[in-house]
């Protein structure tokens, strides 16, 4: 082992192959298999003073520095975390182009006694000489990374972790072991990776979510504790969906008052629990959702923890004994537990897998009523569906039992018979005020109607001439609001009429054997997005709703991360602001969702918007944003639209969004508006915009009040604007979402338009 010092006094006459004074030198010259004694300073892992962002042609890298090297380690030698700072200060926008990470770090890295900070967002304070104290570049929160890495087998032993949002989001490895170490961070944090496994750490926490999608083999915290230093949030969240994990001799506390596994829980792990206390007092972790909880006894707790020894060796040893603790404990013991169910036919197979060895012996226990055994092995057992006369899908426990773990899940047991609807009464189209509903009576009462209904819009009122404008998708379509588009064409249902769990019927078709009258239609705008057809052909008629992906001159500044073929999809919100709430939610970047009409005089738009951001900021990060444009023509590109923008360098910015409005010219912006900052772009937003000949009125609201914080910085809770514009004929409205999806998405709830 090739011992190598690094001290940033060091001078010149001083270096050599074994004598070091930065960072930059040291990776280009060390060896696999060396250890570095570091002497106390801080240590920047690029030139924090270039102006040049990272990840552009001049500073390419989204890495500080990267140590390819492995089996390295890093050692301060002062045995105060502190002493040594191994640093940098780029965030997203903020001196990069992306996600930047302080440095890369490789297989079989360890680190005792070094403190690693991204000081993007706050300052660097180094007290043992203040001359090498460090302003941070913005108050504005945003995505400023530490360390990173996919090797195996990372060991960090009294070290210090700083920063804020996405601490380690960039650190996936095969397996880690944290000791005595601290950390700072809001969300998208730790945890990430195959096993993580941190012990006597103290978590000082900003946010409400650990991590976003969990270890996806363990991650286990022994004698931990996590405090939360934003008395805001009261309930803490291990990750946004997924994980698995174990918590041992762990301590909440801080103002907490729940404590969840999931913020959607996906209910595919079984999570583990010993000694648990929020604020000193005894606590269930996801109490409401007791099924993905174990509380650990005397003789399952060994796989955590050996009398008084934590067992990181057994969920740490893997093939090659790693053992970065040094422990003395033999006790090898299956630490996690997952149900594996299939269906095929009517045959059930259920998998008990579990970590250490999956040829253990199971016993199963289920329903002998409702299932039989068709064939068994020591871990897995497949069942027969016998006979369910509640005419609808039934959830049976099964529970598995193995060295006294227990595992539990449900299987689902289908009707035994199927059920195919008649009609009492024959399907009809009857016209109600501005709606075409299609009356019809199924013969089975007492079951759920889930019946298949699509409506067409035809010249010929003939089925194979005609363009699908309704279906049953997520509800039913029973009910078809007719619109501008609908006069004088023909209208024409068909129902395969089923009952739900059950098989569908003939097929029926069903016509309204007159064309559509205007007077038929109302004025009134206000589409049910659960069932009508948003087309994406590029052939535009009036009064039908499109979408399309396609990304705007203004939007080539922002970072193309997840393109779709869909820009909305109308689904159940999962996380957030959207959680169980139904809407069109973007689904892709650079989406454009619009009202195609040719011409008009006034228009005014009425939206209901559900931000998933649930801090004000609006999207993702900056500059994404999202135009809602009216008055405009697809023709010339020309129109009009107000602009709600994320921005950056403010102290409001992750609190806020910047608000104006913008003439379109060939899609490019001229700003005739003053620009205004709001926390009321979140929770359920109303924006209205009215146009009266060359005047037009904005405003955005939000039913959600503001913090306190947002108080002090005096955030408008109401966007006003009023100004002239020159009169068009343009009819056309939507919206362009250039912001990113998932947990950062939007959902449109309601999109109301009237035309003068």
């Amino acid at each position: 082992m090739k011992k190598v010092y690094l001290n940033q006094k060091f001078n010149k006459k001083e270096l050599d192959a074994t004598h070091f004074d930065s960072l930059s030198s040291l990776a280009a010259a060390l060896e696999d298999g060396s250890t570095v004694y570091i002497s106390p300073g801080v240590y920047w892992t690029d030139d924090y003073k270039d102006p040049t962002p990272a990840n552009t042609p001049e500073h390419p890298q989204l890495v500080g520095i990267t140590f390819k090297q492995q089996n390295i380690s890093f050692i301060g030698v002062t045995k105060v975390a502190s002493d040594v700072v191994i640093a940098g200060n780029r965030g997203h926008t903020l001196g990069s182009r992306g996600n930047w990470s302080v440095i890369g770090l490789s297989s079989g890295f360890k680190a005792e006694n070094i403190t690693f900070g991204n000081y993007c967002n706050f300052d660097l304070v180094y007290e043992r000489d203040p001359m090498q104290n460090v302003e941070k570049r913005s108050s504005n929160l945003v995505q400023a990374q530490t360390i990173c890495g996919n090797g195996d087998r990372y060991c960090f032993i009294n070290c210090s972790f700083v920063g804020f949002l996405n601490l380690m989001a960039d650190f996936e490895p095969k397996r880690a072991y944290f000791k005595d170490c601290t950390f700072q961070l809001t969300n998208n944090a730790i945890a990430n990776g195959a096993t993580n496994v941190f012990e006597n750490c103290v978590f000082n926490i900003y946010g409400t979510y650990l991590s976003n999608h969990g270890s996806s083999d363990i991650c286990a915290f022994f004698g931990c504790s996590f405090v939360n230093q934003d008395k805001r949030f009261k309930t803490l969240y291990f990750s946004k969906s997924g994980g698995a994990w174990a918590l041992i001799d762990v301590d909440f506390n801080g103002g907490y008052k729940n404590i969840e596994w999931e913020f959607a829980p996906t209910g595919k792990n079984i999570n583990y629990l010993h000694n648990v206390t929020l604020n000193k007092k005894e606590v269930h972790v996801s109490k409401s959702n007791p099924f993905i909880s174990t509380i650990l006894n005397a003789n399952t707790l060994v796989a955590y923890k050996n009398n008084k020894e934590y067992n990181s060796l057994n969920l740490l040893a893997g093939e090659d004994n790693w053992n970065p603790n040094n422990i003395v404990s033999n006790v090898i013991y299956p630490y996690k537990s997952i149900f594996e169910v299939n269906y095929e036919g009517n045959c059930i197979e259920i998998k008990a897998v579990i970590t250490r060895n999956n040829n253990e012996k199971f016993n199963f226990i289920y329903d002998i009523n409702l299932l039989e055994e068709v064939a068994k092995t020591n871990s897995s057992i497949t069942l027969k569906q016998l006979h369910n006369f509640l005419l609808k899908p039934v959830s049976i426990p099964i529970e598995a039992i193995s060295n006294n773990i227990v595992m539990s899940t449900s299987v689902i047991v289908s009707p035994s018979s199927s059920f195919v609807p008649t009609f009492l009464k024959p399907p009809v189209i009857k016209y109600k005020a501005n709606f075409l509903i299609l009356s019809y009576k199924l013969s089975n009462s007492k079951l759920v109607d889930a019946s298949n209904i699509t409506w067409y819009r035809s010249k010929t009122n003939k089925l194979d001439d005609a363009t699908v404008v309704a279906s049953s998708k997520v509800t039913s379509a029973q009910a078809y609001r007719l619109s501008m588009a609908d006069v004088n064409y023909y209208i024409i249902a068909s129902i395969s009429p089923k009952y739900e769990h059950h098989k569908n019927g003939e097929l029926q078709e069903v016509y309204y054997n007159n064309l559509i009258s205007a007077s038929q239609v109302g004025k009134l705008i206000d589409p049910d997005f659960s069932t009508i057809e948003i087309f994406k052909t590029t052939d535009y008629q009036d009064n039908n709703w499109y979408m399309k992906v396609a990304k705007m001159p203004e939007s080539f500044e922002i970072d193309e991360l997840d393109v779709h073929e869909d820009a909305f999809t109308y689904k159940q919100g999962t996380s957030y602001a959207h959680l169980g709430v139904y809407g069109l939610i973007a689904t892709s970047q650079f989406g454009h969702l619009f009202y195609y009409k040719k011409y008009a005089r006034d228009m005014k738009l009425v939206l209901n918007l559900l931000p998933n951001k649930t801090g004000s900021q609006g999207f993702g990060a900056a500059p994404q944003y999202l135009d809602v444009f009216f008055k405009y023509d697809f023709e010339s590109k020309c129109g009009y639209a107000l602009r709600i923008k994320r921005i950056t360098a403010n102290v409001a910015a992750d609190k806020s969004v910047q608000c104006s409005l913008i003439k379109l010219v060939n899609n490019k912006s001229i700003l005739i508006s003053q620009r205004q900052l709001t926390s009321a772009f979140v929770g359920n937003c109303t924006i209205t915009i009215e146009t009266k000949s060359h005047l037009v009125k904005a405003t955005l609201t939000s039913d959600k009040k503001q913090t306190d914080v947002q108080k002090d910085l005096k955030l408008l809770t109401k966007i006003e604007f009023s100004t002239s514009i020159a009169e068009n004929s343009f009819g056309s409205c939507g919206l362009y979402f250039a912001g990113t999806t998932g947990a950062n998405s939007i959902l449109v709830k309601n999109f109301k338009i009237s035309y003068n």
